[in-house]
């Protein structure tokens, strides 16, 4: 009964409002599609502008700038020197090459490396039937040894005959 109270012209319109809302269809995609790609673009142009303030590695992610960095700019408190560079302590004081080689052989470690060479050599003697095949040995022969390994080392003679040096 209440349909009747309505007039035609509004029966019209609820009925094709109702067909309006079964045909809607909604969509899940971003419709503002316009603005993302102005914001895509923006992007774009930054990507292209920090490029050419850029080179690029072969690794595809080192960057190395075009430009020197500026010249007036303060240098940093842990980049700048506070020691010279060169020898220190004891070292200062060493004229030739035999007293540089001292500082890190002295006579204490000639010792201990003389008394564990004589010690292996004592094991060993028993092996050998002549005397001199396996002679004791002492501080100076020690250093002799270390010092011609040395000095073919400064040379870069590793693999030439003893009598040639």
């Amino acid at each position: 009964m209440e349909k009747e109270d309505i007039s035609g012209n509004e029966l019209l319109e609820s009925e094709e409002s109702d067909q309006e809302m079964d045909n809607c269809e909604c969509s899940n995609h971003n419709s503002n599609s316009e603005q993302d790609i102005s914001s895509d673009d923006d992007q774009a142009e930054e990507e292209t502008e920090e490029s050419n303030h850029f080179y690029l590695g072969k690794d595809k992610s080192t960057r190395w700038k075009k430009e020197k960095p500026p010249a007036n700019v303060r240098t940093r408190s842990h980049n700048l020197l506070t020691e010279l560079p060169g020898t220190k302590g004891t070292a200062k004081n060493v004229k030739t090459e035999l007293e540089s080689l001292e500082l890190y052989l002295d006579s204490n470690i000639v010792r201990i490396v003389t008394k564990c060479t004589n010690i292996y050599i004592t094991k060993i003697k028993e092996k050998y039937t002549r005397e001199r095949d396996a002679r004791l040995t002492d501080e100076i022969e020690i250093r002799a040894l270390i010092g011609l390994l040395y000095y073919i080392g400064i040379l870069r003679y590793s693999r030439q005959n003893i009598l040639q040096l």
